[in-house]
């Protein structure tokens, strides 16, 4: 059975072309996405504190050009990017400004009633003759003041935190600071101020922790971007279940870049399949429908060589290596069978360069002479084919891959 393989590679610039725009507006999707989320919450910022933010506006397709599809989506997601640290630090400053408010009406209603009350009932300040001084070791004055000095390092430590945490942890947060401010003893609010700051510190780190997740997961869409097939569909799936919030697993990246991997070699198979199809067409072999399906699931698309019932080749595609194989389909003598075989490897040439043509780059070499071993039966009626009288409409299938 005589046999040509090689490996290939797809360089057809269309092709590469498709690819690249398609990996450009399922980006574009998802910062899309990402501008209409940003959205609401720009729109959250003006109702709650009057406070309004310029927003980029969106990008509704991309171009035919990959060079400039590439450029747009780039500079999109850039200004999406920049006016969301925008709001950020909007609604930092926003609600810095409103706790501090809160917090010092707060203040002032302790404070100012509690001098009111000592300056009531504080006797006459006896001469400086009739008091002796005194000093006691290691004692703490106890001043009124103690409580803007508190209301101060609790405002400095949400200020760090008001941008970046959801109303309800600011929530959290901003009722223990009240604690803090409501305390009458300067011990306790400083054990309040503690676990305040430790409780603010954990938020930071959750916050941190849920962009650096959030980036990974960009990264990882990104390797999936203009892919197609099942693997892709399922990379995708296992990308949007995943919580931000939590722990990505570690096999993560692994699994996206192992199935982004099999999704362009899944693509890669479709393409060269159809190429191989109509460059055999048009050489004279009829080929079978169900070709490019079964090169592409790896059993072997038929197609009879030209003005033969008897025989015909076997294309195979595994692991990013195409095998061409010359089979029969009835009981042929030894004799004839190496001729044909023969016949076809003096073709080969003709076939790698219609692949070519067709943005197939491979280099078919002979690994098994004619007559070696005995040609492969095929015990079936082979299914109606089509050869180059039909290749128009192959050519159109092949355009609106």
């Amino acid at each position: 059975m005589s046999s040509e393989s090689g490996s290939y590679y797809v360089e057809s610039a269309e092709q590469i072309r498709v690819r690249r725009c398609a990996a450009a507006e399922d980006r574009r999707g998802r910062v899309a996405d990402r501008l209409e989320q940003l959205r609401a919450r720009a729109d959250a910022l003006c109702a709650t504190y009057g406070t309004t933010v310029s927003l980029p506006s969106a990008l509704d397709r991309v171009s035919r050009d990959a060079d400039r599809a590439e450029a747009d989506v780039e500079a999109f997601d850039r200004a999406v990017s920049a006016a969301a640290d925008r709001v950020s630090e909007a609604f930092a400053g926003a609600r810095t400004r409103d706790l501090t408010g809160r917090l010092t009406a707060s203040l002032s209603a302790r404070v100012e009633p509690s001098r009111a009350v000592a300056g009531a009932s504080t006797p006459a300040t006896p001469s400086a003759s009739s008091v002796t001084p005194t000093t006691t070791v290691g004692s703490t004055v106890d001043r009124t003041d103690w409580r803007h000095d508190v209301v101060g390092s609790v405002e400095r430590v949400m200020g760090r935190i008001a941008g970046v945490v959801s109303v309800a942890e600011l929530a959290e947060l901003e009722a223990l600071a009240q604690r803090v401010v409501g305390e009458s003893s300067a011990e306790r609010a400083d054990g309040l101020l503690v676990r305040l700051r430790e409780r603010t510190q954990e938020a930071r780190d959750a916050h941190t922790r849920t962009e650096s997740n959030t980036r990974e997961v960009e990264r990882l869409s990104r390797l999936l971007d203009g892919l197609t097939g099942s693997r892709a569909v399922a990379a995708r799936l296992r990308l949007g279940s995943t919580d931000p919030k939590a722990a990505l697993p570690a096999a993560l990246a692994r699994e996206i870049e192992e199935a982004a991997q099999a999704a362009r070699a899944e693509m890669d198979r479709a393409f060269v399949a159809a190429a191989a199809a109509d460059a055999l067409a048009e050489l004279g072999y009829r080929v079978e429908e169900g070709f490019e399906v079964a090169v592409s699931d790896g059993s072997g698309g038929i197609a009879r060589l030209p003005g033969s019932s008897s025989h015909g080749v076997r294309l195979r595609e595994d692991g990013g290596k195409l095998h061409f194989n010359v089979v029969r389909f009835e009981d042929t003598d030894a004799t004839r069978d190496a001729l044909i075989e023969q016949s076809f490897c003096d073709s080969a040439a003709e076939v790698q360069q219609g692949l070519r043509l067709r943005g197939v780059a491979v280099e078919l070499k002979q690994y098994r002479g004619p007559g070696i071993v005995g040609l492969q039966v095929l015990r079936r009626s082979p299914l109606p084919g089509r050869t180059a009288d039909d290749r128009a409409s192959v050519d159109d299938r092949t355009r609106h891959r």
